[in-house]
């Protein structure tokens, strides 16, 4: 856990930001236990999307009730060139897209009907995925590390 001094900035309207003034940050403590972590998020955890939009809020914690995960290779990006030369993708994951299915533990106006669908570009889960030469094993392993750890809180190939 750190502290920190923070000033509303001007230029910014979202209620939830900030700018920090770096010389003040302090380290007060560090939470190594898994469960004691998982507990100070709870805290920080909204439960529906619902919430923060009343108050005009862009950025929160919400824990996914999640229904579905899906791998879908995609057609690769081009690279473009930066004019220094460098290259620049916009997305960095390429051809692989990891998707999850959910809805907000209590239900918002969005996922009463219809359970939000979003894109997950998680470098681990793209370099496991690409580990594998057999399509079958790459989907396979990134599907237990990504939905059922997530999901579970278990592997099921422990």
């Amino acid at each position: 856990m750190i502290a920190v001094e923070t000033a509303k900035p001007s230029d910014d309207p979202r209620p939830e930001s900030r700018k920090i003034r770096a010389e003040s940050i302090q380290k007060l403590s560090y939470v190594d236990d898994r469960k004691e972590r998982r507990d100070l998020l709870e805290k920080m955890t909204e439960q529906s999307l619902a919430i923060p939009m009343k108050e005009r809020r862009t950025m929160m914690l919400v824990r996914p009730r999640i229904e579905a995960f899906n791998i879908k290779k995609k057609t690769a990006e081009i690279v473009q060139l930066t004019l220094n030369g460098n290259s620049f993708k916009r997305n960095p994951y390429g051809d692989i897209g990891l998707y999850y299915t959910w809805r907000c533990p209590k239900s918002c106006q969005f996922c009463k009907e219809t359970p939000h669908h979003m894109e997950c570009f998680d470098w681990g889960a793209s370099v496991l995925y690409r580990r594998y030469p057999d399509e079958t094993e790459a989907k396979t392993k990134t599907t237990n590390m990504c939905y059922y750890r997530m999901k579970f809180g278990v592997d099921p190939c422990f």
